[in-house]
């Protein structure tokens, strides 16, 4: 191998193991007749190339038609060409490959060689064997413009020259459709976006139309819709200035099995954006294309739908779950899966969670369904509304079979206990106390004839378990407890008080307290009730027996706070009557009291007198 400076001039040397050609110009000079000139030929003589691709050069030395071979052959770039080494750039660089003699048994093909490279700075000349009177090399031109190659050599004692012209284009960018992403699986009924890009090298071609179509085979084509299916796509459109491209989504076609859409749009910034919602489970095949500078663009993206599990109500409350007239609650929800929650009442309200204030004016249950394709599910939660009791807002009329005492209200049946039994003429009610401070109560009590042994006409505590004579079968010997039995009115502080009288248990005996007639009579007797914190107050008109504003012995009398009215520590606001039996004991019973009226307020009447 040899290096020529800055010569620029390659040679390939074919060493002659064979040299017909020769020997045949040699005779025909022996015979005395002319010798045929040789040729030396290179091909292709002209040609149009990309820069950075790699062009084939093949010079051929011929005498007659036939190779010669042996022949030494040079290879150089001239001066003017557009990839000489004087017009590279300093980073720049020329690869060159030259195809070597293959040992006998080798392949051809394993004999091309990357010999050298010249840049600016360097030149190389290489020597070696080729085969069959020919050689090649390949160039990699790294400029655009002409390049004029030019190969020499010397058979006979004829110089023989050969030129080949190659121009150097640069690469024309075709424009590319993409469509992301390209594959997917969803769920059915839920949004799927895809987006459409039209780039050339990388840079995005805005304002080119692009169409968006459902292939044949789809699962959601409109041929495979139901009668009441349809499909929603939304398109992304480019905006006038100064408004988000977000605000922008417009839905602008449905496929049903009736009609079939292709829609053509330009997109904001080369890209075009797509969200389509379908109803069956299934693949689709989106495809979009698009024609830029006579070049037919075409790309799909497929979508695999699943069916979804059903929806899960995690939970849905409401607090406070009781309320006061005219005061509101707040509905919380939590839901995983639904396409859509609504509330009845509300309407259609966030999918996943949230929050809603509400203002019932009665008892309202509200129902929350949650759907997705798979189906529908529903949770529900009741709001008490407590009514504002005026007057005789709220009473039990048993003579005349009514009351209207309602689920809801401060007064309201209380149903473990049987609530309230206009048949049997028995009830139990329970009163909250949350927003009140004082109970007033007007009862009407006919007793017919004297009172067998243990006819129980009143029963007020503020235990659940009450179940007369002070004491309860719960864990409520904190709280205390008014009966009037026969004609007696016993009441206790606690389960365990010391009476006024310094003897244990009641509080206050009244022993003849109503009027237990001998004969039949319908006379009422009118029996009112006060109640507040530690404080009471009863008096019977006929008898006018009673006792006014007991104060707070043993800090237990029907106790509404701060102090609790049992042992767990808890207090409840709450008051439990019965009437014509026990709270806690439904065995104890009697029959008399005709008609209950409440009235709940929140100032203790301190000129309350016993009729």
């Amino acid at each position: 191998m040899k290096r020529i400076g800055l010569i620029m001039t390659f040679v390939l040397l074919f060493s002659l193991l064979a040299s017909p050609g020769c020997a045949a110009i040699e005779r025909l000079t022996s015979l005395g007749q002319a010798a045929p000139v040789p040729i030396l030929s290179l091909t292709p003589a002209t040609a149009t190339n990309v820069v950075g691709s790699r062009h084939e050069l093949v010079a051929k030395v011929t005498s007659d038609g036939d190779p010669v071979q042996g022949v030494q052959v040079c290879f150089e770039i001239t001066k003017p060409s557009a990839n000489y080494p004087i017009n590279l750039a300093p980073d720049q660089s020329v690869e060159i490959e030259v195809f070597e003699w293959a040992p006998p048994g080798a392949l051809i093909s394993d004999h091309w060689k990357k010999e050298k490279v010249y840049t600016a700075t360097n030149s190389y000349v290489y020597c070696g064997t080729g085969i069959g009177g020919e050689a090649k090399c390949a160039i990699f031109g790294v400029n655009p413009g002409v390049d004029i190659y030019r190969f020499s050599a010397t058979v006979g004692g004829h110089d023989l020259t050969a030129t080949a012209t190659v121009t150097w284009q640069q690469p024309v960018m075709v424009p590319v459709i993409s469509l992301t992403p390209s594959t997917a699986t969803d769920v059915v009924g839920s949004r799927h976006e895809l987006v459409a890009k039209l780039t050339r090298d990388g840079t995005p071609l805005p304002g080119v139309q692009v169409c968006v179509e459902l292939t044949t085979l789809s699962a959601n084509h409109p041929q495979n819709l139901a009668p009441d299916q349809y499909l929603e796509i939304e398109f992304l459109e480019q905006p006038p200035p100064g408004v988000l491209i977000s605000e922008h989504w417009k839905k602008e076609k449905v496929y049903t099995t009736s009609n079939n859409y292709v829609y053509c749009g330009t997109g904001p910034g080369g890209d075009a954006g797509y969200a389509i919602t379908v109803p069956n489970p299934g693949v689709d095949e989106f495809r979009v294309s698009a024609t830029v500078d006579g070049y037919d663009l075409t790309a799909t993206a497929t979508v695999t739908w699943q069916l979804p599990a059903a929806p899960v109500v995690i939970s849905f409350t409401a607090s406070p779950e009781s309320v006061s007239s005219g005061t509101s609650s707040v509905l919380s929800w939590n839901v995983s899966g639904a396409a859509t929650v609504t509330i009845s009442g509300i309407g259609g309200v966030s999918p996943t969670s949230g929050q809603q204030g509400v203002a019932p004016s009665g008892t309202t249950t509200y129902k929350l369904i949650a759907t997705n394709a798979a189906g529908s599910v529903d949770a529900q939660v009741t709001i008490l509304v407590k009514q504002p009791l005026l007057g005789s807002a709220c009473y039990i009329d048993f003579f005349n079979k009514q009351h209207n005492c309602q689920p809801g209200g401060a007064v309201h049946p209380y149903a473990p206990q049987g609530g309230i039994d206009l048949a049997t003429s028995k009830a139990v009610v329970e009163i909250d106390m949350a927003d009140y401070q004082v109970l007033e109560m007007k009862i009407e009590v006919v007793i017919p004839a004297v009172p067998t042994n243990g006819c129980w006409l009143v029963n007020i505590g503020n235990s659940p378990s009450n179940d007369g004579g002070g004491g309860d079968a719960g864990n409520f010997s904190n709280d205390s407890e008014l009966d009037i039995v026969d004609c007696k009115l016993s009441v206790y502080g606690n389960d365990y008080s010391i009476g006024v009288a310094g003897i244990t248990r009641p509080m206050i005996s009244l022993d003849e307290f109503m009027v237990c007639q001998s004969q039949l009579t319908l006379t009422a007797q009118i029996v009112r009730v006060q109640i507040a914190d530690g404080k009471l107050t009863i008096g019977n008109a006929p008898t006018r027996m009673g006792v006014s504003s007991i104060p707070a012995v043993g800090a237990y009398l029907f106790r509404l706070g701060p102090g609790p009215d049992n042992e767990a520590g808890t207090n409840d606001r709450k008051y439990y009557e019965a009437f014509n039996r026990s709270v806690g004991n439904p065995a104890r019973s009697g029959t008399g009291v005709n008609k209950v009226t409440f009235l709940l307020k929140n100032t203790w009447d301190s000129n309350w007198q016993i009729p």
